[in-house]
């Protein structure tokens, strides 16, 4: 989960999809790997690559790159933007660049503004990611069953929340309503994140199979914060689909609940950013939320890495 404040005035203003060219009639997909459950697909910048970057629907900013493969194309300069986590603190001020073009799926997103920013070690293996704003204007769909990413034009039609469901943008990124028994909370589908989670906040609302327990630390771009783990007594409910028991994660460092990757992993997943709709295909209703797994589950040993910003507590 990655937020840049501000961004989503400045990316729209930068991204031109009326002069995005060849062929918007059609799908355009493409083989998405899974890594540590998160998606990667291969990207093209300026004419150059392919280069292996992550799609994150939960950074705001239409593209992060890394400062050496920035530097390796030479992208020219576009000014700074603040990058701020949820939590509203670990704020700084970051370089930003300019590429002519950035290809994924064969769609061609021109003039896009990119945020130059080094990347946490459990991105380790990317050179960037994609973020929800530069798919504006699309439909979008991940989907996990297939390992495939496609893009095209239209727009979902409402089915009365089964399983097309409303979202609303905070901060620019996709915001659902799930119930979990008579508690209900607003979450965040963020294919950049881990597994279920909650704040910290929540944690007396839910009934448990065992208690929160503290487990680790964990960090993003620019926070660190503890981490407690427990498993829930009753049904998540997301539309017509539930996640019976599930294992959920729970943090002091975002404001609401998180549904990450490993929870979306038998979900083919489709946004229609210009509707507020997002569409959730499953071959099953019923479905478990299992620990997430060691690879991208943050532990007490910390880890060195380099940040353009510091890392800043959350209590």
């Amino acid at each position: 989960m990655r937020w840049i404040r501000g961004w989503p005035a400045v990316a729209f203003a930068v991204i031109a999809f009326a002069a995005v060219a060849p062929c918007q009639e059609r799908a355009h997909s493409t083989q998405i790997e899974l890594i540590h459950g998160k998606p990667f697909v291969n990207v093209t910048i300026d004419g150059k690559g392919p280069f292996r970057f992550v799609v994150d629907t939960g950074t705001n900013a239409p593209v992060i790159i890394s400062p050496e493969l920035a530097n390796r194309l030479n992208l020219p300069g576009s000014g700074h933007v603040n990058m701020v986590d949820p939590s509203g603190i670990g704020e700084g001020r970051v370089p930003a660049v300019l590429a002519s073009s950035v290809e994924v799926a064969g769609f061609q997103f021109r003039n896009v503004k990119a945020v130059e920013h080094s990347l946490g070690d459990d991105d380790i293996e990317c050179e960037g990611l994609l973020g929800f704003a530069l798919f504006r204007g699309l439909l979008f769909t991940l989907d996990f069953t297939q390992h495939e990413l496609t893009l095209a034009s239209g727009t979902l039609a409402p089915d009365g929340g089964h399983a097309v469901l409303p979202f609303h943008l905070r901060n620019g990124l996709p915001v659902i309503t799930i119930h979990v028994g008579e508690f209900t909370t607003e979450a965040l589908l963020d294919s950049g994140g881990r597994g279920l989670s909650f704040p910290n906040a929540d944690a007396g609302k839910l009934h448990y199979l065992s208690q929160p327990a503290n487990y680790g630390s964990g960090r993003s771009l620019s926070t660190s914060f503890a981490l407690k783990s427990a498993r829930l007594d009753g049904k998540v409910l997301i539309g017509d689909y539930s996640m019976a028991n599930p294992y959920v994660e729970f943090n002091s460092a975002f404001p609401f609940a998180n549904i990450g990757p490993i929870p979306m992993q038998r979900f083919a997943i489709t946004f229609d950013q210009r509707a507020g709709l997002v569409r959730l295909s499953s071959a099953s209703l019923e479905h478990t939320v299992e620990p997430t797994p060691d690879p991208v589950r943050l532990t007490n040993a910390p880890t060195v890495y380099t940040s353009n910003l510091k890392l800043l507590p959350v209590d």
